[in-house]
């Protein structure tokens, strides 16, 4: 049955549309990590800033004064012309790419750094990129 919606998915299947939604989830994962309990996030807080159609960054913030930790590198997502960047500052740490597959009529996504990885959700992207940065002691992530 879905199959046969296979046209709309194709059209849709763009790098713009890939990098709206993986932001679309990191927005989300941002907030809903930002409500866990306090002792659950070790006291730590983050904010999601789309800059651009083209740019947005995750940062973490003091949770009483809502300002930038600056002794802590940011996640910034990048749309480039032919890929999604995800990088700590200026050290690139993935990127993704999306094809249509001919075969499944599905938009295939691809997380790229020294090793190929095939990707099945936008969810692991976001857990990729942002998981480590937010759920690690801050001395062991820098």
């Amino acid at each position: 049955m879905a199959k046969k919606y296979w046209i709309q998915k194709r059209a849709n299947c763009t790098l713009q549309n890939t990098f709206d939604k993986i932001l679309s989830v990191i927005e989300i994962d941002v907030e809903r990590f930002n409500q866990l309990e306090k002792d659950l996030r070790k006291g730590r807080e983050f904010e999601f800033c789309k800059k651009s159609n083209s740019n947005a960054l995750v940062k973490e913030i003091n949770p009483e004064t809502k300002s930038s930790m600056l002794d802590i590198p940011n996640i910034h997502i990048n749309l480039q012309s032919n890929r999604i960047e995800i990088r700590e500052d200026n050290l690139l740490r993935f990127v993704v790419k999306q094809k249509w597959n001919t075969e499944t009529l599905d938009c295939d996504l691809k997380m790229e750094n020294a090793e190929i990885e095939e990707c099945s959700s936008i969810y692991q992207i976001s857990q990729r990129a942002i998981g480590d940065y937010m759920f690690l002691d801050v001395d062991e992530y820098r």
